[in-house]
């Protein structure tokens, strides 16, 4: 879902269950933010993060910074890709 030009997760994970792995690849400095978290994950010069929380915990939001989202939708050659896994069975 789109509010504003920012991707949230919401209604992706009611649908298919909660995050246990999440993988993020886009331009450096893209800011990310995971559940209620105020603090954002930043890309570092790499453009790249993952995050394994399947015997921790889970990811119920994911909420692309208003900012970062007009920067790749400006951007000739803006990306960004958010691989997920979900804990449920097929």
């Amino acid at each position: 879902m789109y509010e504003g030009d920012i991707f949230l997760s919401d209604s992706s994970i009611q649908e298919l269950g909660m995050i246990t792995n999440l993988g993020v690849q886009g331009l450096p400095g893209t800011k990310i933010y995971i559940n209620n978290n105020p603090s954002p994950i930043i890309l570092g010069m790499m453009g790249v993060f993952e995050l394994d929380l399947s015997n921790y915990s889970f990811i119920y939001k994911i909420k692309v910074d208003y900012e970062s989202a007009k920067t790749i939708e400006n951007t000739e050659d803006g990306y960004l890709i958010i691989d997920t896994i979900y804990n449920t069975e097929v």
